[in-house]
């Protein structure tokens, strides 16, 4: 309770953690999901049948596209244009830093794999949609920005777009002050 309310006495810190509990309680009712709070001795436990956020979705979706070679593709759309970075808004807070780096590195994996599906689709227009989508998010992901050019340059009756590509990422890549694409 000290890590909650370090300026109060701990006897007199247990009613705020039943208040907050209390109030956890009747956000969680609220949810679809309807989770749980067990107590267990002298503690809590959180039961949930599914995931409580997008996040665990997102890591779930990421689980199962490396588990099977058929990936949960509408899941992973879905889930694909509902994120927007930074992962927890505008907090630094030190123990995301890993968090926001694993979801990033999963994040540009989907894309890819998103970008791949497309292109073996022949669907260039949704793999457009992917890409700009991506950027917006990071725009500083050389690696993914060569292999989208790549991707164009081999895509049967798209090969020149390929250019007008770079020449699109680099003005965006200019006015964010960063190194231009060759």
């Amino acid at each position: 309770m000290k890590i909650f309310w370090p300026e109060i006495e701990e006897e007199r810190a247990i009613p705020n953690l039943y208040n907050t509990i209390y109030r956890v309680k009747q956000v969680l009712k609220k949810l679809p999901l309807s989770p749980k709070i067990q107590k267990i001795n002298e503690g809590y436990i959180l039961e949930a049948q599914r995931n409580l956020s997008d996040l665990g979705e997102f890591l779930e979706v990421m689980k199962q596209s490396k588990e099977n070679s058929d990936f949960p593709l509408e899941a992973s759309i879905s889930l694909f244009f509902s994120y927007a970075t930074p992962l927890f808004g505008d907090k630094d807070y030190f123990w995301s830093l890993h968090i926001e780096k694993y979801v990033a590195q999963e994040y540009g994996k989907l894309c890819h794999k998103l970008l791949l599906h497309y292109y073996e689709q022949n669907q260039l227009q949704k793999g457009e949609e992917i890409i700009q989508h991506y950027m917006a998010q990071y725009i500083e992901d050389e690696d993914m920005l060569r292999k989208w050019l790549k991707l164009v340059a081999h895509w049967q009756g798209y090969e020149e777009k390929s250019d007008e590509y770079r020449h699109r990422f680099n003005e965006k890549l200019a006015s964010a002050e960063l190194p231009l694409l060759e």
